[in-house]
Order: C-alpha cells, then structure tokens, then sequence
C-alpha cells in the first residue's frame, strides 16, 4: 500500500514496505510500534488510534519521553520544524500523522486557519450592524475591533439620554412661569 493509494473504509498499517517507505529514518523497532497505532482513512488520512492528549493530538513514548506523534512524522520524513514555527494539519483532523497532511507556519496563522473564536473574529468583515470593517471606519481597542460609525451612534444616543435627563420637562417650566 502506497500513500497514493486509494482506501476503501479505515485500514490497519500493518505492510512491512508501506512502513519502510513512510518512516524510513526511524529505527526499525519504533517504526512497527508506531505503524501498528495508525490507520489510514479514505481522505489519506493517517489517524493515529492509541493515546491523545486532550487535545486530541496523537502522543507516543520514544527513550520514555512522551512526543506528539505527528512532529515525529513530520521530523522523520522533512527534517526538523524551522525555528518560530509550528505545525498546522492542514486536514484540520488533530490526530492525524499524515506527514504530507502538515505545514510549518508562524502559530498566528495556525491559530487564523482554525475554527477558535479569534480565526472567526478575523474573517468577519462587518460589524454586528452591518457597517463593513475599513481602515477608515475601524479602531483597535484592547486588542479587539471596533466600529466607528457605532461608536458615533451610541455616543450621540447617551448625549441626548443625558441632555434630557438634566432639562426639566415642559410642564416643568409651565409651573415655574406661573410661579
């Protein structure tokens, strides 16, 4: 089985040459220990099915230190992560191993490919109004942005709210003229 391969329904790793060729710079002993956790998805996945941190990332003991399975992938095939980088699945499926189904980038573009609250704060290209997000109409304020226009509104709105709570009322001024 190759990786090229195409794979009716989740299969075991378990071929030998698949083995040899996926992780050829691992010891051999650590090769088939790491191949009998690993099956291989239709989408090319390789989705690890031992232990997960959790996170979900696959973890593994190599000398008695626990490693994410995926970096060990990734390292063994590409050489090592360049420095001020880290991985990102580009399959968006955590314990996936795939080493070709990864990517070193900076991890504020890991963090903006994701699905958390801040890479969707940062597609959004309108406020809850609808105003659209322009430099012009756009200020940053405790690391969050914000829209001008509303912020006008809503000044002007608590300027008039105050005015006339402070101006007496119109029968007010009628008794303080027959008075």
């Amino acid at each position: 089985m190759r990786l090229s391969d195409k794979v009716e329904g989740p299969t075991l790793v378990t071929s030998a040459q698949y083995i040899g060729k996926a992780l050829p710079m691992l010891p051999h002993s650590i090769s088939l220990r790491l191949a009998r956790k690993i099956k291989v998805d239709p989408s090319g996945c390789w989705l690890w099915t031992a232990y997960k941190t959790q996170n979900g990332y696959g973890q593994f003991s190599i000398e008695g230190r626990g490693r994410y399975v995926h970096r060990v992938t990734y390292v063994n095939r590409y050489g090592p992560v360049p420095k001020g980088l880290t991985l990102d699945h580009l399959c968006r499926t955590r314990h996936c191993v795939n080493p070709d189904h990864l990517e070193p980038v900076t991890n504020t573009e890991n963090v903006l490919r994701g699905e958390g609250w801040a890479a969707k704060n940062a597609r959004k290209t309108h406020c809850l109004q609808g105003h659209e997000f322009t430099a012009s109409n756009t200020y940053v304020s405790w690391g969050r942005r914000n829209c001008r226009v509303c912020k006008l509104t809503r000044n002007r709105a608590g300027y008039w709210r105050k005015r006339a709570a402070r101006r007496p009322s119109d029968l007010e001024l009628v008794e303080r003229v027959v008075q």
